[in-house]
C-alpha cells in the first residue's frame, strides 16, 4: 500500500486570506493525492476549521483534533528545517518583493515548499498569508456547518426585508469616513441597512450621523478592539475567539443576503508601507468585501454556502448588486 502523503495547511490573515491559501493548497493537493490537513487556529477563523465549515472534494482533515489526524512532527516534510517540531513552530515574517513571507524563527527558512513539482517527502508544509480571488473557487467545496447556517438564517431572517447592507473596514486598514457618510447623506438612504464593520466606534458615528436610516447590527461585539479582529482576539480564550469568528461568518452572509450591497475604497493603514499593491488589488477593496460581493451577487451561490439552511431562503431574490464607493470618482453600480 502506498504511503500517505499530507499537506498542513496553517493558513495567516484575516477570513479572505485564510479561505484564499487554503485554496491554493487543496488545488495541489488534489492534483498530487495528497491528504489535506487544514489548521485554522492561527488563521482568521481563530480556531479548527471544521468547526464552522464542511468541505466536499479533496481528502482532507479539517480539524487537528481528528482522529484521522497523523503524527505531524514524526514525519520527514518540506522545509526539511522544521521537522520534529512542526506543531509547535515560532515564526515571524518579513516584506519582500512578492509580498509577506512567514518565516520558521529559528532559521529563518520560509514556510513554504515549491508548488511547481511533486515532492516526495510525506509531509509538506504550507504557512502564509495573502489575499486574492481564489477564495471564490474555495467556496464552490464549503458548506456552514447546521448550526451556524441555522444561526445565520434566522438573524438575516430578524431584518425587515428588503435590505440594503454597508462594509466599513477601519482597524488597521482605514476608510474614508466622511466620504461614505457624505455619499449615504446625498443618497438620502431611508431603508433598513445592515452595517457590518470591524470597529463598534465606526458604527456609532454612523448611527449617530445618519438619523433618519433604520439601522441594524447584526451581531454583537466579542472583544474590545484594538486592531484587526483576528489579531485582537487571538490570544483570547476559546468562547471569545470562537464568537469572533462566527461573528465574521454571520457578517459575510448579512452583507451578501443583501438587496443591495455598498462597499467602500480602502483609504491608508497603519504601518509604514501603508496602502500597497501587495495588501489590495487595484481596486482597494478589501478581500472581505470582495467575498461579501461575491455572494451578494449570485443569491443562489449564497443558498449553496449555508447548506440545508439556504434551502427557501431569500425566495424573492436571484441577483444582489453592488454600489463601490471610492473618492473622486462618482460610485460604480453593478
Amino acid at each position: 500500500m502506498a504511503e500517505k502523503r499530507f499537506l498542513l495547511c496553517r493558513p495567516l490573515g484575516g477570513l479572505n486570506d485564510t479561505l484564499c491559501q487554503i485554496n491554493h493548497c487543496r488545488r495541489y493537493a488534489e492534483k498530487y493525492g495528497r491528504i489535506l490537513i487544514v489548521d485554522g487556529r492561527y488563521s482568521g477563523i481563530l480556531g479548527e476549521f471544521g468547526d464552522y465549515f464542511e468541505m466536499a472534494g479533496t481528502d482532507h482533515i479539517i480539524s487537528t483534533t481528528s482522529p484521522e489526524m497523523p503524527d505531524i512532527d514524526a514525519m520527514d516534510c518540506l522545509p526539511a528545517e522544521v521537522r520534529g517540531r512542526v506543531s509547535t513552530i515560532k515564526w515571524s515574517g518579513y516584506t519582500s518583493p512578492e509580498g509577506y513571507v512567514t518565516i520558521d524563527s529559528i532559521t529563518g527558512v520560509p514556510l513554504r515548499f515549491d508548488w511547481t513539482c511533486n515532492h516526495e517527502v510525506p509531509l509538506l508544509i504550507h504557512q502564509q498569508s495573502g489575499g486574492g480571488i481564489s477564495s471564490f473557487d474555495l467556496l464552490e467545496h464549503l458548506t456552514l456547518v447546521p448550526a451556524l447556517a441555522a444561526r445565520i438564517r434566522a438573524a438575516i431572517e430578524a431584518v425587515p426585508q428588503p435590505y440594503l447592507a454597508l462594509h466599513i473596514r477601519n482597524t488597521d486598514y482605514k476608510t474614508d469616513l466622511n466620504m461614505v457618510m457624505e455619499f449615504m447623506l446625498k443618497r438620502n438612504v431611508r431603508r433598513n441597512l445592515v452595517l457590518c464593520t470591524d470597529n463598534p466606534a465606526t458604527y456609532d458615528w454612523f448611527r449617530a450621523g445618519l438619523p433618519k436610516v433604520r439601522m441594524h447590527r447584526i451581531t454583537t461585539p466579542a472583544v474590545e478592539v484594538t486592531g484587526p479582529l483576528h489579531r485582537t482576539a487571538r490570544n483570547a480564550e476559546a468562547k471569545v475567539r470562537r464568537d469572533v469568528a462566527e461573528n465574521s461568518i454571520i457578517e459575510l452572509c448579512a452583507l451578501a443576503g443583501a438587496n443591495t450591497l455598498f462597499v467602500c475604497a480602502l483609504d491608508s493603514h497603519d504601518t509604514p508601507a501603508g496602502l500597497n499593491k501587495f495588501q489590495t488589488d487595484q481596486t482597494r477593496l478589501s478581500g472581505f468585501s470582495r467575498l461579501a460581493v461575491h455572494l451578494c451577487r449570485d443569491k443562489a451561490r449564497l443558498r449553496r454556502f449555508m447548506g440545508a439552511a439556504g434551502e427557501g431562503f431569500l425566495p424573492d431574490q436571484t441577483l444582489g448588486r453592488f454600489i463601490y464607493i471610492r473618492p473622486g470618482v462618482a460610485p460604480t453600480e453593478a
